[in-house]
């Protein structure tokens, strides 16, 4: 459980939405009229489709990188096979789809080899920031190989539906994919049938191999050197990289420049020894750069040093007097490759992953476990500059870009260096005004109740939230509750989501909405959720804040604000539930007004615009199945009664439904 909580941020419990915020409910005291699209739901006439979309931005590309030749060709002569890779070839070939899963097995560089096994004309990795539902048939080429690294993401990373769909894409593109996960409880059941679970291949043999790779035309000396000095400390649990570091270690000692006890010793050193010491070692711009390499590890060059100077900027400027003015670096002070041996890191030049014909260069550390270790022992060893790195990498640039990695850092830090209060941070990000931090509170929670076993801290957390925290908590804890995190205990989120959405606060009215709406696209849940939202709509809530957001839920679901939701598949899989929710948003006085100025909208485009008069055709016959003159006029006099001010909009509305029900037969 966290520490007694700050106060909330000024205006916080008062603030409406922040800025950016998309409003899914209505602002009851606004009246306005928009011409266009519009991101959110006001109160008056909107004149064009509303979108619900990911307040952060437009979705990132779905490409992130594509294997260089070097690469493939590494994969194709120096590749020493796991025991289970006959199986993921054969799942492979027969599904056009495997999931391979196991921690330390050399998962990345076994996916790579099984898409050149399959003939692949190009190996592309996915970026992770997309999610499975958001892939669509044009975004696949015919023949190309794709891998989806979704290994730290907790959880189930996607459900069974999307599963199926993703390799239903796939399959129908006749081109490959291969997802890595961490553990075998992340694999969705309809992905049962083609997952394997791999273990570390011989450390021995990936030792030997990568000895060939380095030293092609003399192998054969720190190869004898390789069985005779490092064989002992390499044992089958090994991972490939520390059979790759025992490589480069031997074919040092044959070179000449080290000995073979000073090299064992570096073999078995522990890596945070390694970095401490390296940190010992630095006291320039080689620091933020490598900080800069350790949450952008494999990203392009040029924005990740673009980052590290950000951060070289923030903290020379945290320790400049504020008389003092922050010099410049010199410009040719370092070239790139001295800076990278500096600070351990390589790059690689590759394919761009979107405009052919050219290329970019990605960097890394050199050893494989240095990245979240450099962050480790910063944040450890000089708190003076979790402040500075927290701003850092929560900056509205980096969140834009990378949240992802940002995400991963920090719930790494949380989940290793010893704390009192160890969800501090993530209770300072809910507290923000900025939606993107609030949205990465939410994902360090789901993050961290899964892959660093703190469900039970996270849990305890979430409910304080839910019962007494401030409006950005809430709002938090809502987001948390509506994301697959919730899915998997639905009605205890189901219950948290409804006492956060009794408050007066618009921002957690308005997150509840978004997390249910969220929950309704889950098609194994979708029955049970709807039933939910139509229980809140009965009369007990109409005093609380729960009568804003089911009605609001309702508006979206039924269509009456035109939405990316399928109002129609709702009617005509759950019409009891749906005429339900359209009979009581119009019985409201101030919903039922508003969705009566939607209704009116479409009825004067009706006449021009076909999608207007279906629209208006299927909402009005959910309120009056049968829209002759006689059997809608009690359905139309009960709506005048309710809504006097819109006496002859109404009548207009269901004479020009009907008038469009006829002409469409």
């Amino acid at each position: 459980m966290t520490e007694p909580q700050d106060a909330p941020v000024a205006g916080e419990d008062k603030a409406a939405l922040s800025p950016g915020e998309q409003r899914l409910i209505p602002d009851l005291d606004r009246s306005n009229t928009t011409n266009g699209n519009m991101y959110g739901l006001q109160a008056g006439t909107v004149k064009g489709n509303v979108t619900i979309l990911d307040a952060t931005g437009s979705a990132p590309d779905l490409m992130l990188r594509r294997a260089t030749a070097e690469e493939i060709d590494e994969v194709r002569k120096h590749f020493v096979a796991p025991q289970q890779m006959d199986k993921a070839r054969r799942l492979l070939r027969e599904h056009h789809v495997v999931v391979l899963w196991g921690r330390g097995s050399g998962r990345m560089f076994t996916a790579r080899r099984l898409l050149v096994d399959a003939g692949c004309g190009a190996v592309i990795e996915m970026n992770r920031d997309r999610t499975p539902r958001s892939v669509k048939e044009s975004d696949l080429v015919r023949g190309e190989g794709y891998i989806w690294d979704l290994s730290d993401s907790g959880g189930t990373p996607f459900a069974d539906w999307e599963f199926d769909n993703l390799a239903a894409l796939v399959r129908g593109k006749a081109c490959e994919l291969v997802i890595v996960l961490d553990r075998r409880n992340q694999v969705v059941g309809t992905a049962h049938d083609v997952a394997v679970g791999l273990t570390p291949p011989s450390a021995v043999e990936v030792a030997q191999a990568t000895i060939r790779k380095l030293e092609p035309d003399a192998p054969e000396q720190p190869s004898t050197l390789l069985k005779s000095e490092f064989a002992e400390a390499l044992t089958d649990e090994d991972r490939p990289e520390k059979a790759v570091r025992a490589a480069r270690l031997a074919i040092r000692v044959a070179r000449g420049e080290l000995d073979a006890p000073s090299a064992l010793a570096e073999l078995e050193e522990d890596v945070r020894d390694a970095v401490a010491q390296w940190f010992g070692e630095q006291n320039g711009i080689e620091i933020p750069k490598a900080l800069a390499v350790a949450l952008l590890e494999n990203q392009p060059f040029e924005e990740v040093m673009r980052h590290g100077m950000n951060l070289d900027q923030r903290i020379r400027s945290a320790e400049l007097p504020e008389d003092k003015k922050l010099r410049p670096r010199r410009v040719f002070a370092k070239s790139k490759e001295a800076l990278l041996r500096d600070i351990r890191a390589v790059p690689t030049v590759r394919d761009h992953p979107r405009h052919a014909g050219l290329r970019e260069e990605t960097v890394r550390f050199e050893r494989q476990d240095w990245a979240k270790t450099v962050f480790w022992h910063v944040w450890g060893e000089f708190p003076s500059a979790r402040d500075v790195l927290t701003d850092w990498m929560c900056d509205p640039a980096m969140l834009g870009r990378f949240p992802d990695a940002t995400r991963r850092t920090l719930c790494a830090i949380i989940a290793e260096v010893p704390a009192h209060d160890p969800l501090r941070l993530v209770d300072q990000l809910a507290t923000r005004s900025s939606v993107a931090q609030r949205r990465l509170a939410a994902a360090m929670l789901e993050h961290l109740a899964d892959d660093h076993d703190l469900l039970p801290l996270v849990r305890q957390t979430l409910e304080d939230w839910a019962d007494r925290g401030s409006a950005y908590r809430q709002w938090t804890a809502a987001t948390v509750y509506g994301s697959p995190f919730g899915l998997r205990d639905l009605p205890t989120a189901l219950l948290q989501l409804a006492k956060i959405g009794r408050t007066d606060r618009p921002s957690p009215q308005n997150a509840v909405v978004a997390g249910v709406l969220a929950m309704l696209g889950d098609q194994e849940h979708r029955e049970h959720v709807l039933n939910t939202v139509v229980s809140w709509t009965n009369g007990q809530n109409r005093r609380n804040g729960l009568r804003t957001v089911s009605l609001s839920l309702g508006m979206w679901i039924t269509g009456i604000v035109p939405s990316d939701l399928d109002s129609r598949e709702f009617a005509e899989d759950y019409p009891d539930q749906v005429r339900t929710l359209v009979n009581r948003v119009l019985a409201d006085p101030e919903f039922g007004d508003v969705a009566l100025s939607q209704l009116a909208d479409l009825a004067a485009y009706a006449r021009w615009d076909e999608r207007a008069a279906a629209a208006l055709v299927d909402l009005t016959t959910l309120v009056a199945p049968n829209l002759r003159w006689w059997t809608r006029r009690s359905t139309v006099l009960t709506l005048v009664r309710t809504h006097p001010a819109w006496r002859t909009s109404i009548h207009h509305v269901f004479r020009t439904a009907r008038r469009a029900q006829r002409a469409k037969r």
